[in-house]
């Protein structure tokens, strides 16, 4: 048997020996008594608001709560990609479109805030 072969021949006798070791605590309740103590998965809660906020808060506050986010100019420039966090702040909040996500409506930090946020981010209505 050359070494090729004798690898293969090895590593087919591990891998069923792995699978005879599991299959006899299929049956056995291990498994299914550890999975009915797991706690169940909480409800997420809702991002605080972040409106007056400089945007590197909000921002570390949507990471810190695991959420992803997106940035929306709130006077209608449609979506940011590339900011310096720095020079924005959060004028609205809106959920975004998965449940642990959030969109931030901001303006830079010299301009004051909208009436409303007029967002082109928003969806068509129909």
């Amino acid at each position: 048997m050359n070494h090729t072969a004798s690898r293969r021949a090895m590593s087919g006798a591990v891998l069923a020996a792995c699978l005879a070791a599991t299959a006899g605590c299929a049956g056995s309740g291990v498994a299914e008594s550890a999975a009915s103590t797991a706690p169940a998965a909480s409800p997420r809660a809702p991002l605080p608001s972040q409106v007056g906020k400089p945007l590197p808060v909000a921002l570390d506050a949507a990471v810190q709560a695991r959420y992803g986010y997106g940035l929306s100019e709130a006077n209608g420039g449609g979506q940011l990609e590339r900011v310096t966090p720095q020079q924005w702040k959060v004028c609205f909040q809106k959920p975004g479109p998965l449940s642990d996500s959030v969109i931030f409506g901001v303006v830079r930090t010299q301009e004051t805030c909208p009436g409303h946020w007029i967002d082109k981010l928003a969806s068509p209505t129909s």
